[in-house]
């Protein structure tokens, strides 16, 4: 393997389509974890925005002379429309927010985690003082501005919430950082005429290679959601885009950006790599996507099972065939498939599991250019509603440059379009 090749590759990130956890796992303090979804189309978890994912981010540091750290970030509380006073967007004391890490290949984000917790202090400043129905004052009548998150300038800021930041591997828990304070919504240019300086206040750097962030943020994703769902009324019949389009990253031609101009809550910290790898020696660290489905998992694992079913479910593919005519679930047997985009790829199942539910395989030629790529489908029955909850994770290498545009091909492409698919056969 070449230098080149031989990075760290995230796998399935920053998905904003589908019921995904994506390596994050916003659960409330209860036993039973909540499930993510972005922009409010899981119907159960957008009755509860504090803990809905809208997005989740996890690379390489791109900042100069910070290759050797990892960025994670999760953003909750899709939608925010940022006038929705007096009672503006603030994270969730009850929620419990989790970043969850596989650093050793087996499919499990469960051997680094980190955990943010959230409290808000009773009401303070000003709007304590006056007993005031506001969260926030000043700029106005003599009060001062908010310009600090803590101390002079502060006086306006009524509702303040500070946090908790703990690295927990296996049994051991570590306090990374205590009692930090989370920006606050931005309420508008006269009660806090410096937004930009309240973040950076709240950008802390706790030293060896620590940052960390927590608060409001504009929304990153771009979707006309208005056409998409008012059944594909899309301004513009895709793919159609002249190179000269293409290569023009200040305008989308497909329609309009309806989430510009709302925000969302951001949970954003870079660290070591080491400190997710730790002492395992990993050159990858894995993430994953999942969601649930309204149907029993014997019902769903008698489609996903069949090594040979692809084009049964997954829209992207138009035909298939096992070559040498092997059972379709004979450990070992290699599928060869065409995409409808003209593309071929042939994979080796390894492992099929009645008993767990999982299938296991690894890419052996694609077009994709990643070497090493082994993923597993797993299904695990929900109690609950006798419902399936899917996993999809994979782990690969590639070119350093194409991490990015693979790990979106592959997590909005193959494992989001299976998901899709999935919940039209079955809901969810």
């Amino acid at each position: 393997m070449t230098e080149a090749v031989n990075r760290k590759t995230l796998v399935a990130l920053a998905l904003a389509f589908g019921a995904l956890l994506l390596a994050v796992i916003a659960s409330g303090l209860g036993p039973k974890p909540a499930q993510a979804a972005s922009h409010r189309e899981a119907p159960l978890i957008s009755l509860d925005p504090t803990a809905d994912i809208s997005d989740f981010f996890m690379f390489r540091s791109y900042e100069p002379g910070h290759q050797d750290r990892v960025v994670l970030i999760m953003d909750v509380i899709p939608g925010e429309e940022p006038s929705s006073g007096p009672n503006y967007w603030n994270f969730d004391p009850n929620v419990l927010y989790k970043f969850s890490v596989d650093n050793d290949g087996d499919g499990k984000a469960d051997d680094v985690e980190l955990e943010f917790r959230f409290r808000t202090e009773p009401i303070r400043g000003i709007p304590g003082q006056f007993t005031l129905p506001l969260s926030y004052v000043g700029g106005a009548g003599g009060l001062p501005p908010i310009t600090a998150l803590d101390g002079p300038g502060s006086e306006g800021l009524g509702l303040r919430q500070r946090y908790s930041v703990t690295l927990v591997r296996g049994h051991h828990r570590t306090q990374v950082a205590n009692g930090l304070i989370a920006v606050p919504s931005n309420v508008g240019p006269r009660t806090m005429p410096d937004y930009a300086s309240l973040a950076a206040q709240g950008t802390y750097d706790l030293g060896n290679g620590i940052k960390i962030f927590a608060g409001q943020r504009q929304d990153p994703f771009y979707i006309d959601l208005g056409g998409v769902f008012d059944t594909l009324n899309l301004r513009r019949v895709p793919p159609i885009e002249t190179q000269a389009e293409d290569a023009n990253d200040n305008v989308n031609p497909f329609g309009t950006d309806m989430l510009s101009g709302f925000n969302v809550h951001s949970i954003a910290i870079e660290l070591p790599a080491s400190m997710l790898t730790g002492d395992t020696g990993a050159t990858k660290i894995g993430a994953y996507a999942s969601t649930i489905l309204k149907a029993p998992v014997e019902t769903v694992w008698s489609l996903v099972r069949d090594f040979n079913a692809l084009p049964q479910w997954h829209p992207a593919i138009r035909d298939s065939r096992i070559e040498g005519n092997h059972p379709s679930d004979k450990i070992g047997c290699i599928r060869n498939f065409n995409l409808k985009d003209g593309g071929n790829i042939r994979e080796r199942l390894l492992a099929l599991s009645d008993y767990d539910f999982t299938c296991t395989y690894a890419i052996l030629e694609s077009p994709m250019g990643v070497e090493n790529y082994v993923a597993t489908l797993r299904l695990t029955p929900v109690t609950d509603g006798d419902h399936t909850f899917v996993e999809w994770t994979a782990e690969f290498d590639c070119a350093p440059e194409r991490e990015t545009e693979l790990v979106n091909n592959i997590g909005g492409g193959v494992f989001q379009g299976g998901f899709d698919a999935l919940k039209r056969a079955f809901g969810g």
